[in-house]
């Protein structure tokens, strides 16, 4: 009898001694987002263990909130046949289905909730597009914190700048908060100095509550002549706003002349760098005007008003000629006169103005300044300089008064073999 109840409490001790070793087995890995990556492994996830039969072997947090590191472990597990489902806020749920006979290894990726999205596929800055706007939408429910960095090699030729409500600059870019279900549209601006186009993108990312969501957007910068010049327009009256038509216009940045239309209308376009663009009016009834103002790669607009003169004078010719020739050593200069008359009788003080800096100038007028009472000759001269080259010149040389207007003559000439 004694033996018998030693068999027995043996066989107790035995299943007993088994059913703790198969219910102490362990399911464990480490959770992370679809990237696998461990600098943003999720933390705050929870999971549910079922049986084949249905019923809950686990319920409960596998990794709390504010944990670092995504590992996790969920012990006494019985040996069988199991589907586990784990949960993690602003991630999709993943189920998993396990055979447990011993210690199991179980890696878990879930896939993000799409919180963030960006509505602009591409940004692009055309020619004279200064400004863009990027759209960055909150999805969810709770606040977002977000990140902009840009790859664009920004410096002394090219400027970045955004803007926004709450949006702040940092050290490595700009950084902002979008409020829930809401959107945040950010300006763009550039500015550049530089005739190179520019290709980058910006990198737009959220800080909280995890740092997964990341998309970029590219970033194109076309650049014409016209994004780092200054462009001129104006339109010239007279004293009764009256528009002025065949008025010459003349600035220091192009040195060349134009004239105003039927609107009394004139523009220069793609005007290179000069620190000051100086405008001069040139009109044979008017009094002489100019304006200055200081260059910047933009728009401008001078506008003129000219005083009418009582005194004018009438040249034979305002077109020069001096037509084909050799450049020949020691030749002697070519001369083309032109004949003045003064309308009135009365005296007129003139001088003679260049609008060219160039050192090739080859084009000189004599008398350069004087009077004319009644009539009175000038002499245009022509020395085709080596330094000029081979091809076809124009000039442009003004007889300005103070009292008789401005007159402009071409001056034209072509070197030849």
């Amino acid at each position: 009898m004694k033996k018998f109840l030693f068999l027995i409490l043996m066989i107790c001790c035995a299943c007993d001694s088994w059913q703790t070793q198969v219910g102490n087995y362990s399911i464990s890995g480490v959770v992370s987002d679809q990237e696998g990556s461990q600098e943003r492994l999720i933390t705050g996830v929870s999971a549910v263990v079922t049986s084949s039969a249905g019923e809950k072997i686990y319920e409960g947090d596998v990794i709390p909130e504010g944990t670092v590191g995504g590992s996790y472990s969920i012990n006494d597990i019985p040996q069988g046949e199991y589907e586990v489902v784990f949960r993690g806020d602003y991630y999709k749920s993943g189920s998993y289905v396990v055979s447990v006979s011993g210690d199991t290894v179980l890696d878990v990726e879930l896939e993000p909730i799409r919180m963030m999205t960006v509505e602009q596929d591409e940004i692009r800055f055309e020619s004279r597009v200064n400004e863009q706007t990027l759209t960055i939408r909150n999805l969810s429910e709770t606040p977002i914190s977000f990140g902009i960095r840009s790859d664009l090699p920004v410096g002394d030729l090219l400027f970045l700048d955004m803007s926004a409500p709450g949006l702040k600059p940092g050290d490595r870019g700009w950084h902002g908060t979008i409020d829930p279900m809401s959107s945040s549209d950010i300006r763009i601006k550039i500015s550049r100095a530089s005739m190179d186009n520019v290709e980058g993108t910006l990198q737009i990312f959220s800080t909280a509550p995890y740092n997964w969501e990341r998309c970029e957007v590219p970033v194109v910068i076309e650049t014409s002549q016209k994004d780092v010049c200054a462009d001129l327009r104006g339109t010239v009256r007279d004293s009764d706003g009256n528009p002025l038509e065949g008025v010459a216009v003349w600035n220091s940045c192009s040195e060349t002349v134009t004239y105003t239309d039927g609107n009394g209308e004139y523009s220069f376009e793609a005007l290179p760098y000069l620190s000051m663009i100086s405008t001069e009016v040139y009109s044979e009834y008017h009094a002489f005007q100019s304006q200055s103002v200081e260059y910047a790669v933009k728009e401008f607009v001078m506008d003129f008003t000219l005083e009418p003169v009582h005194k004018h004078i009438t040249f034979d010719r305002k077109h020069v000629d001096f037509g084909e020739g050799r450049i020949v050593e020691g030749a002697e200069k070519e001369k083309i006169e032109v004949n003045a008359v003064s309308d009135t009788g009365e005296m007129v003080v003139f001088s003679i103005v260049s609008t060219t800096r160039e050192a090739d100038f080859a084009v000189n007028c004599n008398p350069a300044s004087g009077t004319i009472r009644n009539t009175r000759k000038f002499e245009f001269t022509l020395a085709r300089e080596r330094s000029a080259g081979l091809g076809e010149y124009m000039r442009n040389l003004v007889v300005r008064t103070e009292d008789a207007g401005s007159y402009v003559f071409k001056v034209t000439y072509t070197n030849v073999e």
